[in-house]
């Protein structure tokens, strides 16, 4: 059969041609349902990147806030170090200068100590020993009135009778006596103090 009648060639066409089609088309299918799938992945992988992209405007802000308020941060922690560090030679200063002032008045408690001591022991044993202290006569002994003359006789002696018991009887005015009382005041006065440090 070398030669087929036109009657097999088309029917063998047709049935070709159907294969052809069905293969077109399952072949067509195919694509479509690839090409929508890669549109889907397409349109996802869009949102995806759209939605970094907002992450990365949002982090990149956050970013920048959070190193503007490091910076702001570390101007503050550098100026409180200055001040921590001027504070504590301020401290170191104070406390020197307080050691200081303990020292100088641990010595001048003592200083005031020996003084009150030569003072009341000393000078009074010597002014109990000549009766003056250390002067020839008395304070006032210049102004005493002779037992026997009447001091009312006339103004002058008034005056004399009133200033030699002013001078006798107000022991205050004598300057030892005063620098004895300045002395022992101030003794107290530095004894408190140093009790309440």
């Amino acid at each position: 059969m070398p030669w087929a009648s036109s009657s097999d060639w088309t029917s063998d066409f047709f049935w070709v041609k159907s294969d052809v089609h069905s293969e077109e088309d399952a072949a067509e299918s195919s694509f479509n349902t690839a090409a929508d799938a890669k549109r889907t992945e397409i349109s996802t992988a869009k949102d995806t990147l759209d939605t970094k992209e907002g992450e990365l405007s949002t982090d990149e802000a956050s970013l920048a806030d959070t190193t503007g308020q490091l910076t702001e941060t570390k101007a503050l922690m550098h100026d409180d170090r200055k001040y921590l560090k001027d504070l504590t030679e301020q401290c170191e200063r104070k406390a020197n200068e307080w050691d200081q002032r303990s020292s100088m008045r641990t010595k001048e408690l003592a200083a005031i100590s020996q003084a009150l001591e030569i003072l009341t022991e000393t000078v009074s044993g010597k002014a109990a020993d000549s009766g003056a202290g250390g002067r020839s006569a008395p304070v006032g002994a210049e102004l005493q009135l002779d037992p026997d003359e009447n001091p009312w006789d006339d103004e002058v002696s008034f005056v004399q009778v009133r200033k030699h018991k002013e001078i006798v009887d107000d022991e205050a005015l004598r300057p030892r006596n005063r620098i004895i009382a300045l002395l022992k005041a101030n003794a107290v006065d530095l004894q408190d103090r140093k009790s309440v440090v």
